[in-house]
């Protein structure tokens, strides 16, 4: 019994090894950008996601999907920017798990969910047209949009 045990601890260090622990390891692009952020200061919400090419037909978008965006040169600077896509969320565990978690978290501020990033393909005056690059959970419209440079600063 104690052999047994013995090759099956080695049988498991030796598959855990660094090997496989640095293959699994690696990051995804949506490991890095859509992870979300807390802020105690309001987001812009005045640049969000107006339809698309279908117009009233479809609401649900996903990766290489064109969107319409709600404002143009006086809120994008150019084609080429990309942004965050995300929504404000709430925590719909009543249950805390520790004392007084509710009361921090409110005081730390509005936590969002980074769901996709897309890129501004053509800017005109009053409307933009973006690509969406990735998404990890569904992009619906009037969604945020946040610049990603100012979002990283």
């Amino acid at each position: 019994m104690k052999l047994l045990l013995q090759l099956m601890l080695w049988t498991g260090i030796l598959l855990a090894g660094p090997a496989h622990l640095q293959a699994q390891s690696r990051l995804s692009q949506s490991d890095l950008y859509c992870a979300g952020f807390i802020t105690a200061r309001p987001v812009e919400d005045g640049l969000s996601i107006l339809g698309s090419e279908d117009g009233g037909f479809k609401n649900e978008y996903a990766t290489g999907d064109y969107v319409y965006l709600n404002r143009g040169r006086d809120a994008i600077t150019g084609s080429g920017g990309q942004y965050a896509v995300v929504r404000p969320v709430k925590d719909v565990n009543a249950r805390e798990a520790f004392p007084g978690q509710r009361k921090m978290l409110q005081e730390l501020g509005t936590v969002y969910a980074e769901i996709g990033r897309l890129e501004v393909s053509v800017l005109h005056d009053r409307s933009a047209t973006a690509k969406i690059l990735m998404v990890l959970l569904i992009v619906l419209t009037f969604f945020i949009l946040v610049l990603l440079s100012i979002k990283y600063q």
